[in-house]
């Protein structure tokens, strides 16, 4: 089974897709479903969200599966702004409902993870659009406790895992132009990481982390950082294509 995985789009699939080369657009159209792992749009509203998931539609005929990303705030229907920046943020945007969303992905004919699970042909692929606290984005959590009781709620029995940010350690590592003042340069979650030594899921397909794009094994698990976008926010490459239960 071959799976396509993007991820941190940004409001820019067309640009991506057409950066690809003619036989990786029918090798990417040949796959038997898409996953994308979060930041489907630049600033987070229903217009940029229905736009790209549209175009998705209209171009990848396989099955797909989303999560959201820290820039996709229409899809957050729990945030609430902390900081000055937050408020402004929160101030202008709309907010989706759940009820919204459900009529939004299905009108794209996209299945939705949220914190829940789906399975595909047999594979169990569990999604989770959380990453730790970072500045009032959307679906932040603070480290610890807060952010645990998102992990603990992956199963056992998980076979690909989709979070939005990574584990600590792997395919984490921010470019030193990205780092502030005293940031350690690796900032992925470690209790997501305790969480997957726990869990072992075969795939674990994340983004967020645009100049750690690349793929890992480790103990059992595949990790696919599926960043589309590189630091400089324009195509990182090729399209990401893995052969599942090959």
């Amino acid at each position: 089974m071959k799976i396509l995985v993007l991820s941190d789009t940004h409001s820019r699939i067309k640009d991506i897709f057409n950066s690809w080369s003619v036989e990786d657009k029918k090798k990417s159209m040949e796959c038997d479903f898409l996953i994308h792992s979060g930041d489907i749009s630049s600033h987070g509203t229903r217009d940029q969200l229905e736009n790209e998931l549209s175009w998705m539609n209209d171009n990848f005929k396989m099955d797909k599966i989303v999560i959201g990303g820290n820039h996709d705030f229409y899809l957050d229907t729990n945030w609430k702004p902390y900081t000055p920046v937050g408020r402004r943020r929160f101030s202008s945007k709309k907010f989706g409902t759940k009820k919204d969303i459900n009529d939004l992905m299905n009108d794209h004919n996209i299945s939705y993870l949220n914190d829940s699970f789906i399975i595909k042909d047999g594979i169990k692929i569990w999604g989770s659009p959380i990453t730790p606290w970072f500045h009032d984005w959307a679906f932040n959590r603070n480290r610890g406790g807060d952010i645990d009781k998102h992990w603990n709620m992956i199963p056992n029995d998980v076979d690909i895992l989709i979070t939005h940010g990574p584990p600590r350690g792997i395919l984490d590592l921010l470019s030193i132009n990205n780092r502030r003042d005293g940031e350690l340069p690796n900032v992925g979650c470690d209790h997501l990481l305790s969480k997957i030594q726990e869990v072992k899921p075969k795939i674990h397909i994340f983004g967020h982390i645009h100049e750690s794009r690349g793929m890992f094994e480790s103990d059992g698990t595949f990790f696919i950082n599926a960043s589309s976008l590189g630091e400089n926010y324009e195509p990182a490459g090729p399209p990401i294509i893995f052969n599942y239960g090959n």
